[in-house]
């Protein structure tokens, strides 16, 4: 197929890069299918029984494999999401007085990730723990 522009030349790449062109915009619109179909479940913290959700500074999900951390937003420390939790190895909460909380390996992929909602029974990390380092350390990574 030739497509002749305003000068007059034909461009026999014109049709290849209308191709090129609509398959990059079904990638695009996949995409945006695959956000507004993720899978979040209803997210619940505790710390000895007791809810902790209005003492929440920040939520980390951690990859060993490698060395990926990924901080939550706001909406995803509540509305946590599925897909993203299944691939991590930690879950490091910190709270508003900066103290660390983790559920981490057997008890964290022991986790219900296609049940409507889930709760994080969190332990309390070390008070030693005052370094990138030492954290490093505690986690295993």
């Amino acid at each position: 197929m030739a497509v002749i522009n305003r000068f007059g030349i034909y461009n026999f790449d014109c049709a290849e890069m209308m191709w090129a062109s609509m398959a990059m915009q079904d990638k695009i619109a996949q995409r945006e299918r695959e956000k507004k179909e993720k899978k979040t479940l209803a997210a619940h913290y505790y710390i000895n029984n007791k809810r902790i959700e209005t003492n929440i500074d920040d939520v980390f999900l951690i990859k060993r494999d490698f060395n990926g951390c990924f901080k939550l937003t706001r909406k995803e420390i509540f509305d946590f999401p599925a897909q993203e939790g299944s691939n991590a190895d930690i879950l490091v909460v910190v709270t508003n007085s900066k103290q660390l909380y983790y559920i981490k390996d057997e008890d964290f992929k022991a986790l219900d990730l296609n049940a409507k909602d889930i709760a994080f029974n969190l332990k309390a990390a070390p008070a030693d723990i005052k370094s990138p380092g030492k954290l490093r350390d505690f986690l295993n990574m």
